[in-house]
């Protein structure tokens, strides 16, 4: 399978009226791609704790473990929902739950 870009956060940032949510934007990133590498989830060291996250972060398919882009597969965009909907980026639950029932699964 050809590798991709999952996530970008200019993508984001760069959208007409979301300068008001910029931080929320990249604070979310952060908190994504520090549960990736805590949870070893990841195949490369996409961002230093108190990194600056500019524009141009993101991370592919070959920068995800495979357990890592399953998880992501199955529940990104339920997590993204719910912070959509007002709900804290620090909240990794959703992630957490669906990352050990893939783990129980693959034992």
């Amino acid at each position: 399978m050809e590798d991709f870009i999952i996530e970008k956060v200019g993508w984001l940032t760069t959208i007409p009226g979301n300068e008001s949510i910029e931080n929320k934007i990249r604070a979310t990133f952060r908190s994504l791609v520090l549960f990736l590498q805590k949870e070893n989830l990841t195949t490369r060291k996409i961002l230093d704790e108190n990194e600056f996250v500019d524009d141009n972060k993101e991370f592919k398919k070959s920068d995800l473990t495979n357990e890592g882009f399953i998880l992501l597969s199955n529940c990104l965009s339920k997590w993204r929902k719910k912070i959509d909907k007002g709900g804290d980026y620090n909240d990794l639950t959703i992630l957490e739950k669906e990352l050990k029932r893939i783990r129980i699964q693959n034992n």
